[in-house]
């Protein structure tokens, strides 16, 4: 997957800020090489997704909305303008967009996404770990481990449907409690052949991420 060549790359960063009640999501850098790094200064963690790749934030300053806009507008992406403002701040952290349009042709869909849950601020990282247990009991679980990155636990989940069900959908998940708040980064696809492409963007996330200490 690379980006395309109708890109264009802003030197400084954005930065969303939010009132007392909602802290400050994201600060998005577009790096030159045509990565982005990703940084959630209220929860303390960043990563670069792979090239072609284009994270936004939730929720979103209007400039960024209007640079994604165009972008898939350019690149014949299938998003309208409503989208990213149809998408909820209160569920999902961020979402990571595919800029390659034929990547969604013959009804081909794939996403990258951070839904949240509230949890108390008082439970540890490393209560991660019994959740992927948990998780590992469903029949969709393909399957699991837990790894630790820096003093930070983190689950890692790879699923795929049942053969017997109608529609296919299957991917990995990333797991992790930061400061309140349980996060799933989750990679999935509706065709089979593009599971392993999906699960090599989700490891080279996964590979990019880093924890710092934010409050």
């Amino acid at each position: 997957m690379i980006i395309l060549s109708t890109l264009t790359i802003t030197a400084s960063p954005s930065i969303v800020l939010a009132d007392d009640t909602n802290p400050p999501i994201a600060e998005i850098n577009r790096l030159p090489d045509g990565t982005t790094l990703f940084i959630d200064h209220a929860y303390g963690y960043r990563f670069i997704p792979p090239t072609g790749w284009y994270p936004i934030s939730l929720p979103s300053p209007e400039e960024e909305i209007e640079h994604f806009n165009k972008l898939a507008a350019q690149n014949n992406l299938p998003f309208d303008k409503g989208w990213i403002a149809s998408l909820s701040a209160e569920v999902l952290r961020f979402v990571v967009v595919d800029l390659d349009s034929k990547h969604y042709e013959n009804e081909r869909k794939e996403f990258i996404a951070a839904p949240t849950i509230n949890v108390t601020k008082l439970m540890p990282g490393a209560a991660v770990a019994p959740l992927t247990g948990l998780i590992r009991l469903s029949s969709l679980v393909t399957g699991s481990k837990i790894i630790k990155n820096s003093d930070q636990e983190v689950g890692v989940v790879e699923f795929a449907s049942s053969p017997s069900d109608d529609a296919f959908f299957g991917g990995k998940m990333v797991l992790f409690i930061r400061f309140g708040k349980l996060f799933a980064i989750v990679g999935i696809t509706n065709k089979k052949e593009v599971v392993p492409d999906i699960t090599t963007t989700i490891d080279q996330l996964l590979d990019s991420l880093v924890f710092f200490d934010s409050q």
